[in-house]
C-alpha cells in the first residue's frame, strides 16, 4: 500500500511490476525486445505530454509510407517539436 508522498511513485512503477510477469510471455528474446522498446516509447510520450496513441499512429503511417524516414525526426521529443512547429505556422498535420 502507498502512502502520502510516495503515492505518486507507487503510481510510475506500478506498470513495470505487473508488466514484469507477463514479459516472461514474451515469445521469444526478439518479442521481449519489441515490448520493451514500444513500451520506453509509451513511457517517454507520457513523460513529456504527447499523447502515446496519436504518436505511434503518426509515426506507424509516415514509416509505412517512407521507410527511408530519418529514425532522428521519429523520436517522441522531435515528433513533439515537429508538431509544435506546424501548429505556430498553421500548417495542416
Amino acid at each position: 500500500e502507498c502512502y502520502g508522498m510516495l503515492r505518486g511513485a507507487c503510481s510510475a512503477i506500478r506498470p513495470v511490476a505487473v508488466g514484469r510477469h507477463a514479459w516472461l510471455f514474451a515469445g521469444s528474446d526478439k518479442g521481449a525486445e519489441r515490448a520493451a522498446t514500444i513500451y520506453s516509447l509509451v513511457v517517454t510520450c507520457r513523460a513529456i505530454g504527447v499523447e502515446p496513441f496519436e504518436y505511434l499512429r503518426d509515426v506507424l503511417r509516415r514509416l509505412a509510407a517512407d521507410r527511408r524516414a530519418d529514425p532522428a525526426t521519429l523520436t517522441p521529443r522531435a515528433w513533439k517539436r515537429e508538431r509544435a512547429r506546424q501548429a505556430a505556422s498553421g500548417a495542416p498535420r
